[in-house]
């Protein structure tokens, strides 16, 4: 995305998200595929702590005393949602949300965006505290051109590691149509979330699940697979400035960091029993 990477790349909206946020430049997964990554990410637990060695379609549970997000932020007088792509277990009734929306393989971005517009404009009863995990399938493969806009080849930036010639550019062009696609879908949330009477007391967390799906990268232990955009945007009412943060952190802090903001402990083992 654009405020990671070249200006060329079509993600305004996160862009503006960005300038408005706490940019983590060197943000990591715990894992450079997906389900070992998105169980330690809503676990806390490393992968082996917590089950999800690999891929949840391939019979990878977690264990069954594993507490997840929102069983932990339950306890503590949240609701919670589940709005579109998960990869943690087949059935996503089973994770722990208090309401799942949209089931389903591979939801796109902008049908995503959708259910999640409709989920925060529904009138706001009371003031319990809520967590929305909104989960889009960009930008994973395959990204063709019946489903999203490429951009001009000549325009996309090419790692170093990569070999710049026509198949790499046309497979990155490809690529940054899905992110366009994504970043509107974003856009069309935050409105929504503007809106909102609770706005300016919610955190929002945009990041991805590991490295990009290119050679060297995804699936690898190199920083191009395990690196991973992290973007978080203070509640308002915080009044906390905007900045790029250095320093490594990773998707493990995500889960022991937020129940500590809401008063919480997490106790949980994060190299296993």
């Amino acid at each position: 995305v654009s405020c990671y990477g070249p200006p060329t790349i079509p993600t305004p909206r996160i862009e503006a998200l960005a300038a408005q946020s706490l940019v983590f430049e060197e943000a990591f997964s715990a894992a450079p595929l997906c389900t070992p990554s998105r169980g330690a990410m809503l676990t806390g637990m490393s992968p082996h702590a917590n089950g999800l060695n690999g891929l949840a379609h391939d019979s990878w549970l977690y264990f069954s005393d594993v507490k997840t997000l929102p069983d932990h932020l339950r306890v503590l007088g949240y609701d919670t949602a589940l709005i579109g792509l998960q990869h943690e277990n087949p059935d996503p009734l089973v994770l722990g949300y208090d309401e799942v929306v949209g089931v389903g393989f591979l939801p796109r971005a902008l049908i995503v965006a959708e259910d999640a517009v409709a989920w925060l404009s529904r009138p706001v009863m009371g003031d319990r505290p809520w967590l929305a995990n909104v989960g889009m399938w960009e930008a994973h493969r395959p990204w063709p051109a019946e489903d999203y806009d490429p951009v001009d080849p000549a325009t996309v930036d090419v790692p170093a590691h990569l070999p710049d010639n026509g198949f790499t550019r046309a497979d990155i062009a490809a690529m940054y149509g899905s992110l366009a696609q994504f970043d509107e879908a974003v856009g069309r949330i935050l409105d929504a979330l503007a809106a909102r009477p609770d706005a300016a007391n919610t955190l929002v967390i945009l990041t991805t699940d590991h490295g990009v799906p290119f050679p060297r990268a995804k699936s690898t232990l190199y920083d191009a697979g395990t690196g991973v955009m992290f973007v978080a945007r203070p509640p308002a009412s915080w009044q906390v400035k905007a900045r790029r943060v250095p320093g490594q952190v990773s998707h493990l802090d995500l889960v022991p960091t937020l129940i500590a903001l809401v008063g919480g402990t997490f106790a949980e083992p994060l190299w296993g029993k």
